[in-house]
């Protein structure tokens, strides 16, 4: 989500996911 994109912590963590499951 956007949403949790938007924080600045955690970023890693969703980035990583999302990049996952982009990249998949």
């Amino acid at each position: 989500p956007p949403a949790v994109r938007s924080r600045p912590f955690q970023c890693t963590t969703i980035e990583r996911f999302s990049i996952d499951i982009g990249t998949r």
